[in-house]
């Protein structure tokens, strides 16, 4: 496979028997033209490409990978078309690209559209159309945006190449693409794991990116890209990016349709799609909603004592946070008998975290505090979490000092990790801190 508009065209060419001369006089185009294209001197414009294309009889699939090789956004159209001919099994129209990545990034800070473009004074429909693909940022836009979204320098160096493509299909038999794929989504699943916050967003795209291309090749293959799309939610979840892991989740459950069964790592979804339920505004019917959504699926996760107590903390916290005290004691003790059955130490810590929430939440912070203990080597959302919750049970005990010392060290680990729900629910708490 050709990995440049050049290699192309002169492949193309060679295996249509004509000379360089023969097709600049169809293309109408010059010779010279023609060979410092194929010498990767210059770039073919898409009119001056579409008039090679013309030429050289090309077909649908042959168009499509040579402008996805000039990197134009009107790829995406073509592409677009042919999927919605040929639905793809994840039911996306394409793979993530340059705008996805740019709007990832947008959200990592906690931006809106319009804060965006009023900080690079632009209007709103040029970043909504950045961030769809549809048109690509100028190179002097790109620097701005990669300062003022604050990219790693490893983020700089990609989105300035200016790639429509994040992640463009290989050339490779399907047993060997689906072998490479297998190996990177183990490769990932450990970065996950161990907390890794920089350059995710990007390695997360790149790696749905390729899943999407081989699946498409092989839709026998389509668990991989749930597998992916369970670990995209997974990190946006843990790193408090609600409306991403959501987006996952919802995806995620699409794919399941095609499958029997309901996989343990399923979980995610749910949970994601029921935290996503309280966005933007925590109402105390919305965040109800929110715990019957995981109430409704709790037959389905009924196999793993693991995942119910999860759901039962869930529950738990979202009740007592909707001032629905019996509730919340309820599902909050249902969840701790349940974990008693598990021998996962992380479990038993996590339930123990949320149980002294609930308490607290439910007028009894003293037996909260003797109960919390702080996590051992917990991730960084994690130890964000149990601070939180110890400012919550000190400020309800009058204890402000230490109440705003364990808050100040949740924001800095917050912030240091780019935890957007953690910052969030500093936010909100904040105002009663400065208020009491």
């Amino acid at each position: 496979m050709a990995r440049s508009i050049g290699a192309w065209i002169r492949q193309t060419r060679g295996r249509r028997g004509l000379s360089q001369h023969a097709l600049a006089q169809r293309a109408h185009v010059s010779a010279s033209t023609l060979n410092r294209w194929e010498r990767e001197l210059t770039r073919p414009s898409i009119p001056e490409l579409e008039h090679v294309l013309h030429a050289l009889g090309v077909s649908p699939e042959e168009r499509l990978e040579a402008l996805r090789l000039l990197d134009a956004p009107r790829a995406l159209e073509s592409l677009q078309q042919w999927t919605h001919q040929q639905p793809h099994p994840s039911g996306e129209p394409c793979p993530p690209l340059l705008g996805d990545l740019l709007g990832v990034l947008r959200r990592r800070r906690g931006w809106s559209v319009s804060q965006l473009a009023a900080t690079l004074q632009v209007s709103e429909r040029s970043v909504r159309s950045w961030e769809r693909s549809q048109t690509l940022p100028s190179e002097e836009h790109l620097h701005r945006l990669c300062y003022v979204l604050q990219a790693s320098a490893e983020e700089v160096a990609f989105i300035l190449t200016r790639p429509l493509w994040l992640e463009p299909p290989d050339a490779q038999t399907p047993h060997a693409g689906a072998a490479l794929l297998k190996m990177r989504i183990e490769q990932m699943r450990q970065l996950v794991w161990q907390g890794v916050t920089e350059g995710m967003e990007l390695r997360l795209l790149a790696l749905e990116a390729q899943a999407w291309w081989h699946v498409r090749q092989c839709p026998h293959h389509a668990e991989l890209l749930r597998e992916v799309y369970t670990l995209c939610c997974q990190w946006h979840s843990l790193h408090g990016r609600v409306q991403d892991a959501a987006r996952y989740g919802y995806r995620g459950l699409r794919l399941l349709e095609r499958e029997r069964g309901f996989p343990r790592s399923a979980t995610w979804f749910l949970m994601a799609i029921a935290h996503s339920n309280t966005e933007p505004h925590r109402s105390e019917a919305r965040l109800v909603e929110a715990a019957e959504i995981l109430q409704d699926w709790l037959p389905q996760i009924s196999h793993s004592v693991e995942h119910m107590s999860w759901f039962y903390r869930e529950m738990s916290e979202f009740y007592s946070e909707a001032h629905r005290h019996e509730e919340a004691l309820r599902a909050s003790e249902q969840g701790f008998q349940m974990i008693q059955r598990s021998d996962s130490v992380v479990e038993h810590q996590h339930a123990l975290v949320s149980r002294a929430l609930v308490l607290c939440r439910v007028g009894q912070p003293r037996l909260a505090l003797e109960i919390l203990k702080p996590p051992e080597n917990p991730l960084p959302a994690t130890q964000a979490i149990y601070l939180v919750v110890l400012y919550e049970i000190h400020n309800a005990l009058d204890n402000r000092e230490q109440a705003l010392a364990a808050l100040m060290q949740a924001e800095q680990i917050a912030r240091e990790h780019m935890i957007q729900k953690t910052l969030r629910l500093i936010e909100r708490l904040q105002p009663v801190s400065s208020g009491g």
